[in-house]
């Protein structure tokens, strides 16, 4: 059976398919129950559910009318409200009103959270701070500070900090999440180092402290990465992409994260008649052709002959 519970203005509703007798009068009131996929992107892990609508009666709102565009929404399913499973926690939004019934799409909670930390260069425009997980080589760091000094976000480099002009070793100083040369540089400034967060779990962690939830990660295998991000974007859809990339996978249940290897062994479930249900399986292309770019940089000699 489904338990709805629906909060009208701070008042709680509550809602079902028939008529029930619990802790509360569950009164029949939903006329539909709204349909349940889970989507992935084609190559990421994140295993996201996408929700339909549902059909209430309008008598519900007759106190409140007209009905709200949004409410809290919380269903859950079992044989009893007390032993019913939570399924859904979110949000429904006003889509239709008829005088048969009132409509509300169904959206999971959303998380506003960007990948990338907010910087300023050194003309003091707003930036975003690259971040390098595990090791870093040569790689280019964000400018800092003023015009006047040479100074640069350590984008997560904890330890081995070595800073190069043209390929040239340079010295340099960390003063707090920045370092500065102790010179002007005369050519493109780069950075090698380690940042001690370096394997799938840390990365997770890290995240769920930014999206305030707990992550459990008991079925992960936990590999290690050398990478660096750069682009701005929602930090789920960076998630996304690494856990797709090390053949994983993860979902969100309450304030939970799970990450999963698609390898480990998900343990059994017996399943009754009235579990299964049809399931389509599809399949990519393979590719025909994969191609990269990088740079290799080198120190270089000058050349001081004049004849």
């Amino acid at each position: 059976m489904l338990f709805c519970e629906l909060t009208i203005n701070s008042t709680v509703h509550y809602l079902s398919q028939e008529g029930y007798a619990g802790t509360y009068y569950y009164d029949q009131k939903i006329f539909s129950v709204p349909g349940f996929k889970l989507d992935t992107t084609e190559n990421g892990g994140y295993v996201r559910p996408t929700w339909g609508s549902i059909n209430i009666a309008p008598d519900v709102f007759d106190g409140d009318w007209p009905p709200p565009t949004s409410c809290p929404i919380t269903l859950k399913w079992g044989d009893t409200d007390t032993g019913a499973a939570t399924i859904f926690t979110g949000t429904a939004i006003l889509r239709e009103v008829k005088d048969t019934r009132i409509s509300f799409d169904l959206f999971e909670p959303e998380f506003d959270v960007d990948v990338l930390s907010a910087g300023t260069d050194e003309n003091s425009n707003a930036v975003d701070i690259p971040i390098f997980y595990g090791t870093a080589t040569h790689r280019t760091p964000q400018r800092t500070g003023t015009t006047s000094e040479y100074r640069y976000y350590l984008s997560g480099i904890t330890s081995g900090l070595q800073a190069y002009d043209d390929g040239v070793a340079v010295s340099s100083t960390i003063d707090g999440s920045t370092f500065y040369l102790s010179a002007t540089p005369v050519g493109e400034v780069s950075v090698s180092g380690v940042n001690s967060t370096n394997t799938l779990n840390e990365i997770f962690s890290a995240a769920c402290t930014a999206l305030s939830l707990t992550l459990d990660s008991t079925l992960s295998s936990n590999p290690t990465t050398s990478h660096e991000v750069s682009t701005q974007g929602p930090l789920l859809d960076y998630l996304d992409g690494l856990a797709g990339y090390f053949n994983h996978i993860f979902y969100i249940s309450g304030s939970t994260l799970y990450l999963i290897d698609r390898t480990t062994n998900n343990g059994t479930r017996t399943l009754t008649e009235f579990d299964f249900f049809p399931a389509t399986y599809k399949w990519s292309y393979p590719f025909r052709q994969l191609k990269a770019e990088w740079t290799t940089r080198a120190a270089g000699t000058q050349n001081t002959d004049t004849g």
